[in-house]
């Protein structure tokens, strides 16, 4: 609790807050003499770096995280972040929010989607490796919305961590049913539903996927934020 204390409920910690809160991420090297720097979640190999102001404390934090996760930081702290991890390919992201009120004014000419009912969740079994292991963790801890075609679903959205008043939107599309509006459907369906308890929907979108960041602005978005995005050792 003295922790979530000190890392406001605001658009960029949406991730921390929900590491903490849900019990799916942990704190980082916390040694007695400094306050904590990371938190991160081996279940979504990612790090959230909330302190940097000792770059010592942090140094010994980030040695601890695993080559393979991926670190987010706020962008103003890339400078101290990037200096401790020089070989991690890096790049910026916009950080987007919809309020529940400006939920009511997405666009009505999106096909229809809908939250997917427990039982149909072994439909999910026919999707690709990865997104099928995505969504069959993802539905422990969000409803899933889905856009259907050809009688099956096919564009996605659940939230990947929830803060008091925030939640963070995932997305994913099959390949051969994009550029339909499909995938903004399923978005659609899941802000109105959050939306409906007041949480305001956040959105990251790294400089190099300008589809992701085009479609937030479709939606309503609007720019909050700049964070930072440093990939595993080996690749993106």
């Amino acid at each position: 609790m003295e922790l979530l204390e000190a890392i406001p409920d605001l658009p960029r910690w949406v991730e921390a807050r929900g590491m903490l809160r849900s019990g799916r991420g942990r704190i980082v090297d916390k040694p007695a003499f400094d306050p904590p720097t990371v938190v991160a979640s081996p279940a979504v190999l990612l790090a959230v770096v909330f302190n940097w102001e000792s770059q010592d404390a942090l140094s010994r934090a980030l040695g601890r995280v695993p080559r393979e996760f991926a670190i987010v930081c706020p962008a103003e702290a890339e400078p101290v972040v990037a200096s401790i991890a020089p070989k991690r390919s890096r790049e910026q992201a916009t950080l987007f929010h919809l309020s529940p009120a400006d939920a009511a004014a997405l666009p009505a000419s999106l096909p229809d989607a809908r939250l997917l009912r427990e039982d149909e969740y072994q439909a999910l079994d026919n999707l690709p490796p990865i997104l099928r292991g995505e969504l069959r963790d993802a539905c422990a801890y969000s409803p899933i919305a889905s856009a259907f075609a050809d009688e099956r679903p096919v564009a996605f959205c659940y939230s990947g961590w929830e803060s008091e008043t925030h939640w963070d939107l995932s997305i994913d599309t099959l390949d051969g049913y994009r550029r339909r509006g499909l995938g903004a459907a399923a978005c659609a369906c899941l802000i109105r539903h959050y939306a409906a308890s007041g949480k305001t929907a956040v959105w990251g979108a790294a400089e190099s996927n300008e589809a992701s960041a085009a479609l937030a602005r479709k939606l309503g978005f609007k720019e909050v934020d700049r964070l930072l995005v440093m990939y595993p050792d080996d690749g993106h």
